[in-house]
């Protein structure tokens, strides 16, 4: 009989080109059956407060509130170099004009890039293999970019195969497959500094599965 593991993750183009292969069945994942919930980041941030699935995506400053209760995957995160958060207006501005302006953003507990994260309850075991057909899905769509392409733009909301294409080159690469020692410094660093700015409850010490 085959266990059921409920992954979250967002309707977006780049979350459907990582999750193509195990939602359309492409890989074989053995004893396990992986059902895919669809909703927006911060309905996602409060659901995992709560500990509604074995998997979701969430943002970095969520999990800071999460981490004695779940581990990060090493895989799966939308990561990138050489950029970030972006404020977008009507006019141009300058950084600094920024001050005492009111901003829109997604939700009080996102950050501009997510993780995946497991429940730690699931064991070590159950948690690394999970993280294995997760990684093994990334893996596929990069290996078949033009079919897993196909599939995201389903996804993709109005926007032109080529800004779809473009969207999922920043945000699904090697840093997604793992995120390595730069990567894990990366999130560190992100934690850090906003512990050291009070910005989140308490230090987060980082498990990587």
């Amino acid at each position: 009989m085959k266990r059921d593991i409920h992954v979250a993750h967002s309707p977006d183009s780049d979350d459907a080109f990582m999750f193509y292969a195990l939602a359309t069945r492409k890989i074989d994942t053995g004893e396990l059956n992986y059902i895919h919930l669809l909703s927006d980041i911060e309905t996602l941030n409060r659901k995992a407060l709560e500990g509604q699935f074995e998997v979701s995506a969430v943002s970095f400053h969520a999990y800071a509130h999460m981490a004695d209760k779940y581990a990060l995957l090493s895989c799966g995160a939308s990561i990138g170099r050489n950029y970030g958060p972006v404020v977008v207006s009507g006019k141009p501005m300058r950084a600094e004009s920024l001050v005492n302006r009111t901003v829109a953003i997604p939700g009080t507990l996102t950050t501009a890039f997510l993780v995946l994260r497991l429940k730690r309850d699931l064991g070590k075991t159950l948690m690394n293999r999970v993280a294995l057909d997760i990684r093994k899905s990334i893996q596929y769509g990069l290996d078949h970019r033009e079919e897993a392409l196909a599939y995201a733009l389903h996804f993709a909301r109005g926007m032109d195969p080529q800004r779809v294409d473009r969207f999922i080159g920043m945000y699904v690469n090697e840093l997604t497959l793992d995120y390595g020692a730069e990567g894990q410094e990366a999130v560190r660093r992100l934690l850090d500094e906003a512990y050291s700015k009070n910005l989140i409850p308490k230090p987060v010490a980082l498990e990587f599965v």
